[in-house]
């Protein structure tokens, strides 16, 4: 009953895997674009007049930079779930996170249909925040697997 269930979700693309952390906190990101999902058509790019930026920090505080202004906030993480404020939108879905992409979705209660931002990770020599003097240096960890390195040698 449990293996019907789970293939019902796969086919209408229902995934109810929560997000890894590790892969959002203190994470940079760059705006890309907006898409509205119904139509599949991009409403929004950014360019030279549209520079956005965010940064969630471990703390449950973001950062954003919009054209040269930079504001702050607070962020929570439930499952799928991610509550920011941006633009009279409190909660959005993240539809997809891994190393190099993140996409929320929302819907506008003033507006018909779902609309995803479209965001990019940067480093942060390439991130506009600023770096507090006393914050140590990023070190980024990743697991070493000594199974997979033997089996590499071998093959």
């Amino acid at each position: 009953m449990f293996f019907c269930g789970l293939l019902k979700a796969q086919e209408i693309g229902v995934v109810w895997n929560a997000p890894d952390e590790r892969l959002f906190i203190e994470s940079k990101w760059r705006y890309t674009y907006t898409l509205h999902v119904e139509s599949n058509t991009i409403i929004h790019k950014a360019d030279n007049s549209y520079d956005y930026y965010l940064y969630f920090r471990y703390d449950n505080t973001y950062q954003e930079f919009l054209n040269d202004k930079l504001t702050r906030g607070i962020w929570s993480l439930n499952g799928r779930t991610l509550a920011y404020s941006f633009q009279q939108v409190n909660q959005f879905d993240i539809v997809q996170l891994n190393k190099k992409v993140l996409v929320l979705e929302f819907t506008q209660r003033t507006s018909k249909g779902t609309y995803q931002f479209n965001y990019v990770k940067v480093d942060s020599k390439d991130a506009p925040f600023p770096k507090p003097p006393n914050e140590l240096p990023e070190v980024i960890v990743e697991a070493y697997n000594p199974q997979k390195a033997k089996q590499e040698k071998r093959g």
